[in-house]
């Protein structure tokens, strides 16, 4: 590029041969460049689709396989049914068509579930026949091999398949074929959208090529004052040049990262694999022999279960393993009695009881339906107590998945739900497997686990440790979002949503289980990013920068050469010209005759003519000049030059009138051209614009006249005197405040002598505004002219000369007397008020928002035994027990926020050892404002009071007491007379009492 031709060298012919080259040379490199990404596009895209087939493939239960007939008769299978809703459900989170399945039948190939809705184009019911396979779909069920293919048509339409071998572990045939499709359009669509990004990544580089080509041909045809033009060459080459590392650092960049995933994708592989290990061991080796094991017993006890339980419990992080016994509700009560004469208890110790929540929340006999479902038997029993009894068919979500177990036969799991067992609400996972043992209604064995902790241990997952891979685990069904349930690394720094997290990192696996379809999302962790960083790009980018910089220094360097001797020439020509026009006044030259010959652009502006314009013109039309005042033309200043032969100068109060009617205040002056001989050529006229100069002046005069205002009207005394206290300015404020009839009368007086009494001295004001320069603030008393004192507020500094000497003082002064008189007399009030609280026998206590103390009396410190140091600043937690604390602020704090006080409270109170009863009012304390600061609280100790009325209430007590007795005494009295009268009259003897009659006593 540094011997691209100028557009003398260049011919037409060799400007578009060298378009033709550039064009030729893009369609080549564009060519290659689009069937390359094409076809690592399409090699990416089959392998995705195939590693797709294949991981449904492995999560497929194979039991469930086993059953299907691949006939119409299975859409009333719940197997069927289960694997259909799961390829439905995992078609909603990958890029496909449809997911299929075919099966070799009797010589043929037929469909089975399927992920299409029964009204989609593509839709299969069970046991059609595949009229138009593949020879690769034939020989999947000998081969055994997975395998990508297409596009092919069919009778479905033209498609990419994948497929993917299911197979029996125990004789390794194939039982059937996972298919997914997607539309040849999609497809090619696809490698399309891969080939216009190439073709539009390099689309820069020939157009660089092709401008830069064009500015240089093209360039001596503009404007010279555009010098970015003379560097087009090197501008071209530093523009392709970093065009073209951004294109290769990007390339390589996307390449480590195509092969970073592809390491990675063996690794997600690997996690997924343990997860779908670990449920399959859940289903095959805990659930299905604990259900076998109570299918093949007539009766399981507790002791049996819990030996039992415990071997199955190993290795997998699980919640509890538990037994569900369906009771009917006519035989609660008897199954209640069987389970409580078996020792079973329910949480907290008492009798077992089937019991279910109530609206309340609270735990209440289960009822209202029947049939019930409670916890049997639970392992271990530690920690999982609260389980007990529990019916799980009380609530909605746990009795859909055991009524689906029951129908189905099939082990079956909840939604995510809040555990029993666990009081903070833990999201749990229930699992569910049928037992069918001849009885009307099935039980059911289930295990309880927290998703995360069962996925952290069938990954093996180090708590606090970075991971090479994560794994997320999300619930999906059909028509709503994915729900998030677990992952096997938590980043403090990010939560976790309903998203799937690691973005175009992240690798999809399925995993079918227990009727419900999860999600495992893997991506890579921190440890696997540190140890593969993507550094391939950015040293491309570095290497590529320090070549175009090299290139560029290069080129730049040809271009300086070349032009550098007409630079020098131009700069010469142009520092007269330059010297002229960027001198801040007006400049306007003459010849002899005094015609314009030049003008810069001040004079321009203040003229309003243009140089072209006025050159050859008299100065007269150009320059217009009048006296300011009496608006008669002034002289011209050429002529005077011109006679005299020296330098004159305008008149005061000239005015320029522009060529638009404008005018302005000038100054000039001017001055012969003359040569090294000394003649004449000309004539140069320098003015200036005085519109500043004068708004200036008058803005001064304003100044200096708001200024005298202001010191003859201030409402303060104003002075300054000498350092030894000579006054050599007052204001009249001043003047005034110090009793003098005028300054002349004050000048008289020296202030450092007599201004101040003996007890204010005028040594510390000396001192501050010598040592730092200036006082502040300074509160002293002065003596006015008839001796009394008043108190001023000071406020000066020291005016030094250049060598540091004061000069004199400059202050200001306020007269504070009456501020002073009223601190007084407020620090009377406040002497006074305070010995009336702590003389007062009744605490007094004051409380700001805080609830902490800021006034207490003396009479509240005798009661703690405290000082006032224990108290100020601190809350009834820092001083009284807690519970008592605790009371007193929550009092406070209602005091504070509702406004309303509280009277005459009798608390009880234990301080320094003693027992007291107070009588406590406390109101809120409020602002000037209104807004309430704090509380105030006064207690009076009642003790003597409430003991004398404790006192009196034993006394009337013992009296009560004392008149019951007393009364009793007389009725025996009273019975014993009777008695004595009914013997005598049987020994046939008068009455000994007769005053005692039976009426009487009967009364």
């Amino acid at each position: 590029m540094t011997g691209m031709p100028s557009h003398a060298g260049m011919s037409r012919r060799v400007y578009r041969v060298a378009l033709a080259c550039i064009a030729l040379l893009f369609v080549v490199c564009a060519y290659t460049a689009a069937q390359w990404r094409a076809a690592s596009a399409d090699r990416a895209l089959r392998e995705a689709l195939l590693n797709q087939a294949r991981n449904i493939a492995q999560t497929i239960d194979v039991g469930q396989a086993r059953a299907l007939t691949f006939t119409a008769a299975d859409a009333d299978l719940p197997a069927f049914q289960r694997l259909r809703a799961h390829l439905a459900n995992y078609h909603t989170v990958i890029d496909c068509r449809g997911i299929y399945i075919l099966a070799l039948r009797d010589g043929e190939l037929v469909f089975g579930p399927e992920s299409y809705a029964p009204d989609d184009p593509q839709a299969s019911p069970p046991g059609t026949i595949y009229l138009e396979p593949s020879a690769q779909d034939w020989a999947i069920f000998q081969t055994a091999r997975a395998f990508t293919g297409g596009p092919w048509d069919d009778e479905y339409g033209t498609f990419v398949s994948a497929l993917a071998p299911v197979l029996d572990p125990r004789s390794g045939q194939v039982l059937m074929a996972i298919g997914l499709d997607i539309e040849a359009t999609t497809w090619q669509a696809t490698l399309n959208r891969e080939r216009l990004k190439a073709v539009l990544a390099l689309l820069p580089l020939p157009l660089i090529l092709c401008g830069g080509l064009w500015v240089v041909r093209r360039r001596d045809r503009w404007p010279r004052s555009q010098r970015w033009l003379r560097y087009a060459e090197t501008i071209t080459i530093a523009a392709f040049g970093l065009t073209l590392t951004l294109i290769v650092a990007l390339t390589l960049h996307e390449a480590q990262a195509r092969a970073r995933q592809e390491a990675f994708r063996h690794l997600a592989d690997m996690h997924a694999a343990l997860v779908l290990d670990a449920f399959n061991d859940l289903r095959d080796h805990r659930l299905k022999p604990l259900a076998a094991f109570f299918a093949g017993s007539e009766h399981v006890t507790r002791g049996e279960f819990r030996v039992f339980a415990t071997l199955l419990e190993q290795r997998l992080d699980l919640r509890a393993l538990e037994w569900v016994q369906p009771v009917p509700a006519a035989h609660k009560a008897e199954w209640e009695v069987r389970a409580q004469a078996e020792g079973e208890t329910t949480f907290g110790g008492s009798d077992f009881t089937i019991w279910q929540y109530g609206e309340d929340g609270a735990r209440t006999p289960a009822a209202g339906r029947e049939m019930y479902y409670p916890v049997w038997y639970v392992e271990p029993l530690t920690g999982n107590e609260a389980a007990l009894g529990y019916d799980l068919g009380s609530e909605a979500v746990r009795r859909a998945a055991l009524e689906a177990a029951i129908a189905t036969g099939l082990p079956t799991a909840t939604d995510p739900l809040a555990l029993v067992q666990d009081e903070a609400g833990a999201t749990g996972l229930l699992a569910f497997a049928p037992v069918f043992d001849g009885e009307a209604q099935p039980g059911l064995v289930l295990a309880v686990f927290h998703p995360e902790a069962f996925l952290r241990s069938a990954l093996f997952a180090e708590p606090g440790a970075d991971a090479t891979a994560v794994v997320e685990m999300y619930q999906i069904e059909a028509g709503q979002p994915a729900r998030y349930l677990a992952a096997s690394w938590s980043n403090p720094a990010a939560g976790h949503s309903n998203d799937f997290g690691g973005g175009p990192s992240s690798f999809r696996r399925p995993l079918f289980a227990f009727g419900k379809t999860y999600v495992l999302n893997v991506y890579p962790g921190p440890a696997f990013l540190a140890a593969n960083p993507l550094w391939h790009g950015w040293v491309a980018a570095l290497s590529g920068l320090l070549i175009t910089a090299a290139a560029t220094a290069i080129a730049a360097t040809g271009v300086y050469r070349r032009t550098n001797l007409e630079t020098l020439v131009q700069a010469r020509t142009a520092e007269l010209r330059a010297t002229l026009y960027s001198i801040g006044d007006a400049v306007i030259a003459t010849d002899m005759a005094g015609r314009v010959q030049q003008m810069n652009p001040v004079a321009e502006q203040l003229t309003g003519w243009t140089e072209d314009e006025v050159r050859g013109i008299p100065l007269e039309t150009v320059f217009h000049i009048v006296n300011e005042e009496t608006r008669a033309p002034a002289e011209n200043p050429v002529q005077r030059v011109l006679h005299d032969g020296k330098v004159v100068g305008l008149a005061n109060h000239t005015l320029l009138i522009a060529r638009d009617g404008s005018e302005w205040p000038i100054a000039d002056s001017g001055a012969p051209i003359q040569d090294a001989s000394g003649t004449t050529s000309g004539v140069v006229l320098v003015f200036r614009d005085q519109t500043g100069e004068r708004a200036a002046q008058r803005a001064l005069q304003e100044s200096e006249g708001r200024y005298r205002s202001l010191y003859e009207n201030s409402t303060v005394g104003i002075y300054r005197t000498t350092p030894d206290g000579h006054i050599l300015l007052a204001n009249p404020a001043l003047v005034a405040l110090l009793g003098y009839a005028s300054f002349d009368e004050l000048a008289t007086r020296n202030l450092a002598r007599d201004g101040y009494p003996p007890s204010h001295e005028r040594t510390h004001f000396l001192d501050s505004i010598e040592r730092d320069g200036a006082v502040k603030g300074l509160e002293s008393a002065w003596i006015r002219r008839d001796g009394s004192t008043i108190f001023v507020r000071e406020s000066a500094r020291a005016i030094r000369d250049p060598q540091g000497k004061t000069l004199y003082y400059d202050g200001v002064v306020e007269d504070i007397t009456a501020r002073k008189q009223f601190e007084k007399t407020l620090a009377q009030e406040r002497n006074l008020l305070r010995t009336l609280i702590d003389n007062l026998p009744d605490m007094i206590f004051v409380k700001d928002l805080e609830s902490r103390f800021v006034l207490v009396n003396q009479a509240a410190l005798q009661i703690g035994q405290q000082t006032m140091a224990d108290i100020i600043g601190k809350n009834d937690f820092e001083i009284n027990p807690p519970e008592l604390a605790a009371q007193y602020y929550a009092d406070d704090q209602a005091i504070m926020h509702s406004g309303q006080p509280i009277l005459d409270r009798e608390e009880y109170n234990v301080s320094a050892g003693q027992a007291r009863w107070f009588s406590t009012s406390k109101v809120p304390l409020r602002d000037g404002a209104g807004q309430i600061i704090g509380l105030v609280g006064m207690s009076r100790d009642i003790t003597t009071r409430k003991q004398a009325e404790q006192q009196l209430a034993e006394q009337l007590d013992e009296l009560r007491r004392w008149h019951a007795a007393m009364l009793g005494r007389e009725g025996r009295i009273i019975e014993l007379k009777r008695e004595v009268n009914d013997l005598l009259s049987q020994a046939g003897q008068p009455p000994r009492y007769p005053s005692v009659t039976e009426s009487k006593i009967e009364e």
